[in-house]
């Protein structure tokens, strides 16, 4: 299938997720850069996942199936489906952005190796920094796995406020399940992507219309 391709928005999206959990932002600001930094890895999972597999060679059921095993078990799909579930919900948990962040980090220092490893800007200055993330992914990957951990209590315990969102903590425990365990089958993967746009459709049914989600806010 061949490598996957360094996602444009990567940097983007990490600046604007230290901008949604740096303490001095004004609150307003911090929860659009909030939704922002979702929609941003949203938008690169879905771009990431075309340029490797495209569409199905055919539209018949055995090879839309093969085509969705492929594409379900990528990192890719799980971080789409984890951005839905997010950018939709009335409960801004910035510790949700910390598996962004580090997934970020990782894809930044590999698309500056790639493409500017002979630049003098970045053997003085980003050249440590980058070959830091790149031989520290393992610790990177058990601070997402420790963050997702207390995310997934965090909704727990926000079953027992007046803003619990069931469907919410069903859908991160089940996306836990398929990164750690197992592929979907299809059937299984129509519940995820039922409950993902049951999800979007909660959220702009709430906020009026199909404007930008991350603009109309209802903390």
């Amino acid at each position: 299938m061949g490598s996957s391709p360094a996602p444009l928005p990567s940097n983007d999206v990490f600046i604007v997720a230290v901008l949604a959990i740096f303490p001095l932002v004004p609150k307003s600001l911090s929860n659009r850069a909030y939704r922002l930094s979702f929609m941003g890895t949203a938008c690169s999972s879905v771009y990431s996942l075309y340029a490797l597999y495209r569409r199905p060679r055919a539209w018949t059921l055995q090879v839309v199936q093969v085509y969705f095993q492929l594409v379900i078990a990528t990192k890719d799909f799980i971080y789409f489906i984890y951005c839905l579930t997010f950018v939709t919900s009335h409960i801004c948990l910035k510790f949700a952005l910390i598996p962004i962040l580090c997934r970020s980090l990782e894809r930044i220092a590999k698309f500056l190796r790639h493409n500017f490893s002979h630049s003098t800007l970045y053997r003085k200055y980003l050249e440590d920094p980058c070959v830091w993330v790149e031989s520290n992914t393992t610790t990177l990957s058990i601070l997402s796995s420790h963050a997702d951990i207390g995310l997934g209590w965090l909704l727990l315990v926000s079953l027992f406020l007046w803003q619990r969102n069931i469907v919410q903590t069903f859908m991160y425990w089940q996306i836990q399940e398929l990164d750690v365990s197992r592929s979907l089958t299809l059937s299984e993967l129509a519940i995820a992507v039922t409950l993902a746009i049951s999800l979007d459709n909660d959220y702009f049914s709430r906020h009026g219309g199909w404007g930008i989600p991350f603009v109309a806010m209802g903390e």
